[in-house]
């Protein structure tokens, strides 16, 4: 991922002024794209991610699509971080981990997409350096 979409001003996250710790916590109530977290394109910060846990909370597999996009909507290049993983019954599938973290800079967003309508629920960690 050595695109230009992804050349944003970061802050440094050696000597931030401000980190916070952060959650989203969502059921996919649909089977189309919903927002994880999006990081505004002037919002002069980095997230960087500890875990993304999907839950699947219903008695059938059920299949999820993890996607960073360039731009703080789903409109910008997609670039899976998971892509159609089925998720087993009444289990939990581990997307991110602080072993394997994902940095969102500037004018990006994570979306998730479920196969099965009310079966995932998403669960995100990160840390929000300014």
């Amino acid at each position: 991922m050595h695109s230009a979409e992804f050349q944003m001003a970061n802050p440094n996250i050696n000597a931030p002024s401000s980190c916070f710790a952060n959650n989203a916590l969502l059921s996919l109530g649909t089977s189309t794209d919903t927002l994880i977290i999006a990081n505004a394109a002037s919002s002069s910060k980095v997230f960087l991610f500890d875990s993304i846990l999907v839950a699947n909370t219903s008695a059938a597999n059920a299949d999820i699509t993890i996607t960073i996009y360039a731009a703080a909507t789903n409109t910008g290049t997609a670039y899976r971080i998971a892509n159609t993983i089925t998720v087993p019954a009444k289990s939990t599938l581990v997307v991110i981990s602080k072993s394997n973290g994902v940095n969102l800079k500037e004018a990006q967003s994570i979306y998730a997409t479920a196969s099965v309508a009310g079966a995932l629920a998403v669960t995100a960690f990160w840390k929000e350096f300014a």
